[in-house]
């Protein structure tokens, strides 16, 4: 679905390789596929690697980072991205 260009499906890739879901676990790899996904406008794509940069899951730690992706999610109309802002 990700190779095809949807952007839920890119998210849902990057959650199944962070929980190690039919292949080995790889945060950096998660990320890659979230930030694709962010990229693409979907929302819970920017929420997920909100959460990894805010935790250095995968990626370097940067609460910077983190907030500027909640954000761009809240923006989105994704109201647990909001949450996170407070």
């Amino acid at each position: 679905a990700c190779a095809g260009g949807n952007m839920n499906g890119c998210t849902e890739l990057g959650v199944a390789l962070y929980l190690g879901h039919g292949a080995p676990a790889d945060a950096a790899a998660s990320a890659q596929y979230r930030l694709q996904a962010c990229d693409g406008g979907h929302a819970r794509g920017c929420e997920n690697l909100g959460y990894l940069f805010r935790n250095g899951n995968g990626v370097p730690q940067d609460a910077n980072r983190a907030k500027q992706l909640f954000r761009k999610a809240c923006d989105g109309g994704l109201a647990t991205a909001c949450e996170q802002l407070q």
